[in-house]
């Protein structure tokens, strides 16, 4: 018997597929749009974590399937 339900696989696969949204608007773009904040080590760090967070999104939806 599966840990969890389709239902709340896609549910996880939601979560993170916003949370990468947050990830990537706020730790990539806005240090890029304004420079003045702009951080390479904010940025650096940014990228794989948005990219984690997305590809843990599909593999839960994959997952689902």
């Amino acid at each position: 018997m599966p840990l969890f339900t389709r239902s709340q696989l896609k549910r996880f696969s939601n979560i993170f597929d916003n949370a990468s949204q947050v990830l990537l608007g706020s730790l990539v773009l806005n240090p890029l749009l304004n420079p003045t904040s702009a951080s390479g080590v904010i940025i650096t760090l940014g990228i794989p974590m948005t990219l984690v967070a997305w590809w843990i999104s599909l593999e839960f939806e994959r997952t689902s399937l």
